[in-house]
């Protein structure tokens, strides 16, 4: 699981603050949605480093809504939770 913050699309970019599990630390990044990659370097809080799956799941669920015109350009979101099995 990962919970998703401050979600804001301008142009082809998506800035946005990630929580991976039960972590508070947050983790801001910047997603391409043309190059379908992120921007910024990251590094995950001390004790989640196998969380990286966590990062990788919220980039795919933010370019499928970017693709079913769920995320428009201007357009942000306070808060949402990407979960998977």
């Amino acid at each position: 699981m990962v919970r998703l913050e401050h979600i804001v699309r301008n142009g082809n970019t998506i800035s946005f603050e990630a929580y991976v599990e039960d972590c508070e630390v947050v983790i801001p990044l910047v997603l391409d949605t043309e190059k379908r990659d992120f921007i910024n370097n990251f590094e995950l809080p001390e004790g989640y480093g196998d969380c990286k799956i966590n990062v990788v799941m919220a980039k795919f669920r933010l370019l499928d809504m970017v693709e079913e015109g769920k995320l428009e350009d201007g357009s942000a979101e306070d808060c949402i939770t990407v979960m998977w099995y």
